[in-house]
């Protein structure tokens, strides 16, 4: 088994893909830092310990920073507060699928425990990102010799068609710009999951129940995105699952390249845009990056996951 760090912004559909990802016996997950996003590091931390407590998995759960390097910097960042806006407990998981005797995640130090666990490590570690970077580009500057621990770091965020929070920027990489510029602009090798790849295999909820027959080991995970479904209505795209897929199987994103891909973090109306030069024309590639899934290897592999979980 290959080793696993999480970092992630667990709200429901991150809790699923961690219920997916906890089960696989291609990773050993080491552990998880819940940071900003969607919903606050404390509900974060306390969705992903109650994940493990229902699967029975004893993973160590860590609080991650609660704000941006620097939210700070621009009025209007600052008046952009993703996870207070819709009140302290937006996003804890339903009280259906809680767990009645979880571990306690650790208060804080997620960034601490990262840096050290990355640096002590005697093999390389993955790092799978599924929220902002905040925690990771922290432990980068904290511990940059961290980057030769690193075998590669797969990102969920991003976009080049498409964007969420803005006009321009999806809302990974907009929570936090700087913290992703530093991720990108780090040596170790990097795979980028933009927003394209979900909407390339947007569907409805009843395709994708078939990857979670009823009764089966994938069903906590299969029960979260059904209320999700229908909490949210409509198709929705779920940027996490596909990430969690194409770790799990590379076969999962389409035409995977070589590119150089910057954030900008002005300030202005583009901040937190990633931006893809799509002209390849120079060999300083800082990522290797799709803008489309392949939707029959993604499905094939959510129901291997599932069947795993």
């Amino acid at each position: 088994m290959e080793k696993l760090i999480l970092c992630a912004d667990v709200e429901w559909e991150a809790a699923a893909a961690l219920a997916l990802l906890a089960g696989s016996k291609q990773w050993e997950l080491l552990g998880i830092v819940a940071g900003n996003g969607r919903v606050q590091p404390r509900i974060s931390a306390e969705n992903a310990a109650c994940v493990m407590a229902r699967l029975r998995r004893s993973v160590p759960v860590f609080c991650g920073t609660d704000c941006a390097m620097v939210a700070d910097i621009s009025p209007l960042r600052k008046s952009w507060e993703p996870s207070a806006r819709k009140g302290p407990a937006f996003g804890r998981l339903p009280d259906e699928l809680s767990s009645p005797d979880p571990a306690p995640p650790a208060p804080s130090g997620g960034v601490l425990w990262l840096a050290e666990t990355l640096s002590k490590s005697g093999e390389k570690i993955t790092v799978l990102t599924l929220g902002p970077l905040t925690d990771l580009a922290l432990a980068l500057r904290l511990r940059p010799q961290i980057v030769e621990h690193i075998r590669e770091i797969l990102i969920v965020g991003g976009g080049h068609r498409y964007a969420d929070a803005t006009p321009c920027a999806e809302f990974n990489i907009r929570c936090d710009p700087e913290a992703a510029a530093i991720v990108m602009g780090c040596s170790c090798p990097k795979t980028l999951v933009p927003l394209d790849c979900a909407y390339s295999v947007l569907m409805d909820w009843e395709p994708l129940s078939q990857a979670f027959p009823p009764g089966g080991r994938g069903a906590l995970a299969g029960r979260l995105l059904e209320l999700l479904f229908t909490r949210d209505g409509g198709a929705v795209p779920l940027p996490a699952l596909v990430g969690v897929c194409a770790l799990c199987n590379s076969k999962v994103l389409r035409g995977t390249l070589p590119y150089s891909v910057d954030v900008d973090f002005s300030g202005g109306y583009a901040d937190g845009q990633t931006v893809f030069d799509t002209r390849r024309i120079f060999e300083d590639y800082n990522c290797k990056t799709a803008f489309e899934a392949d939707e029959e290897q993604y499905l094939s592999t959510l129901r291997s996951l599932a069947a795993e979980a």
